[in-house]
Formats: structure tokens, C-alpha cells, sequence
């Protein structure tokens, strides 16, 4: 979530009841080797709050459990009433968190790097396109990760990011593809 001033107008639209403040929300997939891929936002609070679609076979990816159940997402297995986790699924829930936290170092590397992204009360809705300063925080931070060659997330997991101008030209692709 990026916090900002309050706006002066649609205040509902954009506030956080968890955070307890005004906020764009960002989602995104850290790869293994340490690049936030799949940026998509910003996104507004209202918007956010889907239910699941249901399930079949196919893969997931891990998310905390405010994201579940939703469709290709998979969160940690949850107590019911009366049935408490087996040992397994208690494991599979440690293991995982370990996991999940990467995603954490990867929104605090473009904050990290990018103070401006940090300063709620320099950030005006109407005033400043917040969501913008956002999106190319993360596309040069990634850049910076393939130029250093690494970083926390790439060293857990053993995986070193593309070369710079791999990335630029994959980046690049993408974006002509929209």
C-alpha cells in the first residue's frame, strides 16, 4: 500500500480501514531471483475485496491469507471449527511464511530507494501522479537489481537476476504487447 494525504474528494475510495489511512494498493509477484514482476495497480481500496472463483488444477501462487480464497491463489492452511491444522499443514505453514516475506523486501527496496514513494504528506492525489512515481520506483529498482546482481531475495533462493540488458529487453516487449 502507498499512503498519501487525504484527498479532498472520494475519501471512501481510497481509505484503508486496516492500515487506517489513505492508500493506493500495488500487487505483485516476486520471482526468485529478487525482480517484483507483475506490478498491477494501483488498485483502490473498494476495488480490492473480491471472493474466490473457485478451484481446479493449476498453479498457484502464495499469498498471505487476506488474499484467499481467490482465484490461482493459495494461503496458508487455516484452523476450522472443531479441526484443529495436523502437523503437516502447521509445517507447511512455517516453511511458507519464510517464503512469503520476500515480497516484503521487495516493496521496502523500491521505498528503500525511492524515498519520494515515502513521504505521505508530500503526496497529493489530485496534485501528483503518485501511482506513476510508484511504477517506475519499481522498473528502476529492478533495473538496479540486475546492474548490483543480486540481493537478499536472490541469495535465499540461490538465483541471480537477468543482466541488465536482458531485462530492459524483456521489459520492453512487454510493454509494446499492451
Amino acid at each position: 500500500m502507498r499512503p498519501f494525504c487525504c484527498p479532498g474528494e472520494d475519501q471512501k475510495s481510497f481509505y484503508s480501514g486496516y492500515k487506517k489511512m489513505h492508500t493506493f494498493k500495488f500487487q505483485s509477484i516476486i520471482t526468485p531471483d529478487g525482480l517484483l514482476s507483475s506490478l498491477v495497480g494501483p488498485i483502490l481500496q473498494d476495488l480490492f475485496r473480491r471472493g474466490g472463483i473457485g478451484v481446479g488444477e493449476r498453479l498457484y501462487v502464495y499469498g498471505d491469507s487476506a488474499y484467499s480464497p481467490a482465484f490461482g491463489v493459495m494461503g496458508p492452511f487455516l484452523e476450522q471449527v472443531n479441526q484443529p491444522l495436523i502437523v503437516e499443514e502447521e509445517a507447511a505453514n512455517i516453511v511458507m511464511s519464510g517464503h512469503r516475506i520476500v515480497v516484503e523486501w521487495g516493496f521496502g527496496r523500491v521505498v528503500n530507494y525511492w524515498a519520494l514513494n515515502s513521504f505521505k504528506s508530500g503526496l497529493k492525489v489530485s496534485l501528483s501522479p503518485i501511482a506513476s512515481y510508484y511504477i517506475i520506483a519499481t522498473l528502476l529498482s529492478n533495473i538496479l537489481l540486475c546492474i548490483s546482481g543480486g540481493n537478499q531475495v536472490s541469495e535465499k533462493f540461490g538465483l541471480l537476476p537477468l543482466i541488465v540488458e536482458d531485462y530492459l529487453f524483456i521489459a520492453g516487449t512487454e510493454v509494446r504487447n499492451i
